[in-house]
């Protein structure tokens, strides 16, 4: 009984290692071209073909037919004489399967590049060096420091009044009035004394007024006032 099991391990064993064999042989075994016999380096246009050619391929049919063949179409295409005709040489690779549909247009070709390259450098790890971190730790460093970006610093300002008001003509007696007591509350507002010559020039203009423009002028200054902060922050810029 055990010699019976060791003798099927044994064949299994052996039967294993062919296979193994035959995979490492099969994986590093060359391939041969199937239109000249070269050393195929990859499969082009849906066959084995060397560099050479798939390269032929492309532009023999892009270009303009070759000359016919002047040995009645008999010609041996080898890794030698793979030049020597090319209308026999362009119908080997049709026979072996290659297809015209596959060739890509320059066009093509250019957008493939760029997304091969895309993928690479997106693939690609980045190595920073440590004078590179030292900048980066220096500038969020400086850019937490310096912005506020909540606005809680933001208090030497003037106040936003959002209502924007229409100054009338005199004809209008009663909506003129309501208009330069609200413009006199928006200059109360803001810091500004009340005087005649607010309210009669306020009331003398055509259009309307737009009482929210300090303060967004004093914003855009705060912000201002951050950015050189900031820059005064950095080593390169002191």
């Amino acid at each position: 009984m055990s010699g019976g099991f060791s003798s099927v391990q044994s064949i299994r064993e052996a039967l294993a290692l062919r296979n193994k064999e035959e995979e490492v042989l099969g994986d590093e075994e060359p391939r041969a071209c199937g239109v000249c016999g070269d050393q195929a380096k990859g499969y082009h246009f849906n066959a084995w073909t060397c560099e050479g050619c798939k390269g032929f391929f492309r532009r023999a049919i892009k270009r303009t037919p070759p000359l016919p063949c002047q040995f009645l179409n008999k010609c041996s295409i080898t890794k030698k004489n793979r030049r020597q005709c090319q209308d026999c040489r362009l119908r080997k690779c049709q026979a072996i399967g290659m297809r015209q549909d596959m060739i890509m247009s320059e066009k093509e070709i250019m957008e493939r590049r760029i997304r091969l390259k895309r993928k690479k450098m997106l693939n690609t790890p980045i190595h920073l060096s440590s004078q590179q971190e030292e900048t980066i730790r220096e500038l969020l460093y400086g850019h937490r420091k310096t912005f506020d970006l909540e606005f809680y610093r933001f208090s030497s300002f003037r106040p936003m009044d959002r209502n924007i008001f229409a100054v009338r003509g005199s004809s209008q007696s009663g909506p003129a009035s309501s208009d330069v007591s609200s413009l006199s509350t928006s200059a109360r507002l803001r810091g500004r004394p009340e005087t005649p010559q607010t309210q009669g020039g306020e009331n003398a203009r055509q259009g309307c007024v737009f009482t929210a423009l300090p303060h967004v002028t004093d914003l855009a200054t705060c912000m201002i006032h951050d950015i050189i902060a900031f820059s005064k922050s950095l080593t390169d810029f002191k």
